[in-house]
């Protein structure tokens, strides 16, 4: 049993040929991701979109329009779960 690492790779041969074969295209993988967060980060506003400026306007807007409703016709004192669970 080996203890892995390069030891490992060294001792079973195929291991070393997946490395060998594989290991290229893992690096060129990883090298592109890491390109593209960098331009990213870069060029984007990388912000949660409920941060945006947009989205709270609306969302604003939405709270606002819930109180005047609410203000305007209060539902809860027409009825109550109370009186619906009467059976």
């Amino acid at each position: 049993m080996s203890d892995g690492g390069v030891v490992g790779l060294t001792e079973n041969d195929a291991a070393l040929s997946r490395r060998t074969i594989v290991g290229p295209e893992i690096t060129r993988v990883i090298q592109e991701f890491e390109a593209s967060v960098e331009r990213c980060t870069e060029l984007d506003d990388v912000r949660h979109h409920e941060q945006q400026p947009s989205f709270q306007k609306h969302f604003r807007a939405d709270v606002l329009n819930l109180l005047q409703l609410l203000t305007e016709e209060n539902p809860f004192n027409e009825w109550t779960v109370a009186d619906e669970l009467v059976v």
